[in-house]
């Protein structure tokens, strides 16, 4: 389980990287101003940068904790958050950084058909026990009724939960 930097305090969830400094961050201390980041923007001004390069910039190499962040902030819209996790999950091979989108996509509470089909399909295809078991987590959690049938299909499919 990982600590978050800065407070020590064990992450369950999301974990935050910060693009800065590099290391890993609660909730409470994903922002650069949170955890006494030591990186210095090489400017005279801040008026200097521009609001437009910045997110262009942030865009470019965004994490799992800078979509839910966009999102929370919002910057980015519900559909768009759900979007880029879906594709976070489908096109990355890091277990870590699927099982943190499907924390994302928790932490977001919506309870739509969208966030069931990809939790649904992390279940069924994923090649990984951690995501699929995660998956299932939030799957039990998020629609307790609706994911019955899959629950059931999964556990008589000899797999393990």
């Amino acid at each position: 389980m990982k600590k978050c930097t800065f407070c020590e305090k064990r992450i369950e969830t999301l974990s935050f990287h910060c693009k800065y400094c590099g290391k890993s961050f609660c909730s409470e201390h994903r922002l650069p101003e949170n955890h006494s980041c030591s990186f210095v923007l090489v400017s005279d001004s801040l008026e200097d940068l521009l609001y437009e390069d910045t997110i262009e910039f942030m865009e470019k190499d965004l994490t799992v904790a800078d979509i839910y962040h966009y999102f929370t902030i919002k910057e980015f819209t519900a559909e768009k958050t759900i979007d880029l996790l879906k594709f976070f999950l489908e096109n990355n091979e890091n277990i870590e950084n699927k099982v943190n989108c499907i924390h994302a996509l928790k932490l977001l509470n919506l309870k739509n058909d969208t966030i069931f089909t990809i939790l649904e399909e992390c279940v069924i295809s994923d090649k990984s026990s951690e995501v699929k078991n995660a998956a299932i987590k939030v799957l039990k959690e998020l629609f307790p009724e609706k994911s019955k049938n899959l629950l059931k299909w999964f556990n008589n499919s000899g797999k393990k939960i």
